[in-house]
Parts: C-alpha cells; structure tokens; sequence
C-alpha cells in the first residue's frame, strides 16, 4: 500500500535532525569513538592510502555513535579528519583528500559486517510494517509507534531508514487500524446503539448532550452531586454498550484512553 502523499507529521526538523544528523564530536566524543579495536585496526591494514583509512575510522566512528551512514563535504568534516590525521597519521603530509563513492560504499559493507548490522531492505521494511500495526493496537500516537519502530530496529541490528520511510509506514499503519476499528464497530453496533451515540450529538436544549458530560462539576454540593448522577444515569446505556464492545476491538487501555481523549480535543462539529 502507498503510503498517503500528504506526510503524517511526527517530528520538528530540529527533531529530525537530532535524529538523523552527523554527529557533532568533542575531543572527548573524538577519543572514544574513532578509537580501533584489533579486528578494527586489521580491516584497517588491508586499505591501500591514507585517504581511503582516513575514510574508513570517520564512517565507522560515526556509525558506532549512531548506527547511521552520511554523505559530507569534506569541509564539514574537517575538524574530525584533522583530529584522526593528527592521531592516526602524524606523519603524513598536509592536506589529504579524503576517498571517493566507490570507496565509500565498500567501507559502508565492511562496517557492517564489524558491527553486525545489516541494511533496512525489503524484508526488513516488511518486518517494520507488521511491527507497526502490531504497535498501533498499543497506542495509535504517530510519536509513540515511531519510537518502537526505531528500538525495534536497534534490537533487530538494522540501519534505521530515512525518516520518510517511516512516516510512510506509520501513516499506513494508523489508516489500516482506522478502517479495522470501523468495520470492527460497524458490525458490533445496532441500529439503537447508533441512535443513542449519536443522541450525544444533538442538540435538544440549547447544548450539545456531549458537552453536557464532558463539563466537570462547579462543586461538591448537593446540587452538582445530583445532577452528576443524574447524568450517570442517562449515559448508563452508553456505558454498557461500549462495555459490551470494547473486548472486540482488540486494543491496549492505553489506546481506549486516547481514543477517550479525543473527545475533549475536539469540538462537537469536528466529533
């Protein structure tokens, strides 16, 4: 299923950026994650120019710190390179060009391999979309399923795909379970059912019955206690129908209160 054109909106840019953005090293940040392990330094043996190595411990530095490859200039990565040539290569001269594409893409397999991950190819999205509708029964927030999605793909070992893949998975997944819920709903309710819900909706007494039960009471004095109930007892059919159908529905408590959430958000037109 394509996903719908208009993007689902989970994250800021900012956010999108703390997510999948080079990383910004310290010194510190520099020492730790551009440092070699013995298997590391053997891989690096076997590349024939300073470029290509130099190449190598930047990409494999930035993947252990966020499991993510990235395409740079070589001027916004100058500070790291510096650093690893003045670690790694003090002897060599200044400046070195750093390797090119093809080079690139090798090292990208080789880091792979060190670090036990593999790429978010077909299989792997397919995992992602039984995981999402899996996830959505949870908790339908876009924020919240994206979230597992993404520690899903950590455990699993597997390069997280761009944010758009996601959204895109994300959107199908909430569309799919919105067209469950409401086949689900349309077969459990009767047409009486129907007609006290939508009760709820009209308008008999110059306010809306929903926005009678959604107003909290002004006190605790007798007055409101009785109108409370009183209102209790009007919805009491209400209550038993959603008793009666909720267990169909096949969804978390969590997702029951967001869906009831709703109901507060939303103006009595948009209900």
């Amino acid at each position: 299923t394509n996903a719908p054109s208009r993007r689902l909106h989970i994250l800021s840019a900012s956010e999108v950026e703390a997510l999948y953005g080079r990383p910004q090293f310290t010194d510190e940040d520099r020492s730790h994650f551009f440092a070699l392990t013995a298997e590391e330094l053997t891989e690096l043996s076997t590349l024939h120019t300073i470029g290509s190595r130099i190449l190598f411990i930047l990409q494999l530095g930035y993947f252990k710190a966020v499991q993510q490859f990235f395409l740079f200039k070589p001027a916004d990565v100058a500070d790291d390179v510096q650093w690893i040539q003045q670690t790694y290569f003090a002897n060599a001269q200044h400046p070195i060009p750093l390797a090119g594409r093809t080079t690139r893409l090798k090292q990208q397999q080789i880091i792979l391999q060190l670090t036990g991950y593999r790429l978010c190819r077909e299989p792997e999205r397919e995992q992602l979309r039984l995981r999402a509708a899996q996830t959505v029964r949870i908790s339908s927030k876009p924020l919240f399923i994206l979230r597992e999605l993404r520690r899903y793909l950590s455990e699993q070992k597997v390069v997280a795909p761009g944010y758009s893949v996601l959204q895109g998975i994300i959107s199908v997944a909430l569309t799919a379970e919105q067209e469950r819920l409401g086949a689900s709903i349309k077969v459990q309710l009767s047409s009486a059912d129907t007609e006290a819900l939508l009760q709820l909706l009209k308008n008999p007494y110059g306010l809306y019955e929903i926005t009678r039960i959604k107003r909290e009471p002004k006190d605790f004095g007798e007055t409101e206690i009785r109108r409370e109930i009183e209102r209790g007892e009007q919805i009491a059919t209400l209550y038993d129908i959603t008793q009666r159908i909720l267990p169909y529905l096949n969804i978390s408590e969590e997702s029951v209160k967001y869906y009831a959430s709703l109901v507060g958000y939303y103006s009595v037109y948009k209900l």
